[in-house]
């Protein structure tokens, strides 16, 4: 009995370094898929502050060319 309980023993620590191993492995590939898109987000999130950026200034010069204090409202939603 001491002996199945031995190697039952052994047999789950193997398993369970198999399973941090394979956790790692996915760990990593997860890692490198994320690295792809990162990049691309940082080059999307700076083109959106670009933009916002330009149709600040666009607003403020139609309210200046209307010479209103009224904001411009958009109704497109």
């Amino acid at each position: 009995m001491l002996d199945f309980r031995q190697e039952t023993r052994a047999e789950m620590v193997g398993l369970h370094l198999d399973l941090v191993r394979m956790g790692r492995g996915w760990c990593r590939e997860m890692r490198a898929a994320m690295q792809e898109y990162v990049g691309d987000l940082k080059e999307l999130w700076e083109e959106n502050r670009k933009l916002r950026e330009e149709n600040e200034r666009l607003r403020r010069w139609q309210l200046r060319k209307r010479g209103t204090g009224y904001p411009i409202v958009n109704t497109c939603i």
